[in-house]
């Protein structure tokens, strides 16, 4: 049996994460342990030139408070899976695959989950003035290629979402709700990723978190996508 590795495919899944039922082994004032389900899938476009392969992809879950503990991989060309990876940051799974496209592939995680109590989180946090920012943060507060804050439609977006609200906290949800209903789509040539982009016309997840970020700066808030 010849294996190559062919290629990295960090592939965009979906994250869908349910609650199953409450594991009563851990509790405490603070904390909660819960068994989750995270389910995701993919399509394998390309394939390399032997008759097996692997491939690499990452499983969105946030390994600080969710730890998978069992891992089931299914798809037509499926040969074998294990974890390459199982530290933070990266979730990576190596999958062999025989030949054959498409290929989808879909997965399903059982996760514990640290539930927390954030009862010390304040409700109230105030909109930093320009003036009282380190200059380590305030390059932050600069348009770029991708956050273009100066541009009309960020700037009108980004009063919209201020409102008269003067609570760091109100307008991060409000930034957050505003991005998470861009539409998913690319009606325009050329694509991009950028904010104005993502704000006229929809956008990935990629286009949102820079949509996010300009909408941020705008309001004086430094923000960096990750």
């Amino acid at each position: 049996m010849q294996l190559f590795v062919v290629l990295f495919v960090f592939v965009s899944s979906g994250l869908n994460t349910l609650p199953e039922y409450d594991l009563t082994t851990v509790e405490s004032t603070l904390n909660s342990v819960y068994l989750m389900t995270s389910q995701g899938e993919l399509q394998v476009d390309s394939v390399a030139t032997y008759p097996m392969y692997e491939i690499y992809f990452h499983i969105p879950v946030p390994y600080e408070y969710q730890v998978p503990i069992l891992l089931e991989v299914e798809g037509p060309y499926l040969v074998d899976y294990r974890f390459v990876r199982l530290t933070p940051p990266n979730l990576v799974v190596a999958a062999t695959l025989t030949q054959g496209l498409p290929c989808p592939i879909t997965w399903q995680a059982s996760v514990l989950v640290l539930g927390k109590n954030w009862n010390d989180i304040p409700s109230f946090v105030p909109i930093p003035d320009y003036g009282q920012l380190p200059d380590s943060v305030t390059k932050w507060l600069q348009p770029t290629d991708c956050a273009q804050i100066e541009s009309p439609v960020v700037q009108a977006v980004a009063s919209e979402v201020l409102g008269t609200t003067n609570n760091l906290i109100t307008l991060a949800d409000s930034v957050y709700s505003y991005c998470h209903a861009i539409p998913y789509e690319f009606p325009h040539m050329p694509y991009a990723f950028d904010a104005v982009y993502a704000l006229l016309w929809g956008n990935s997840c990629t286009g949102k978190a820079h949509a996010a970020a300009a909408l941020m700066r705008a309001n004086g808030v430094p923000a960096r996508t990750l």
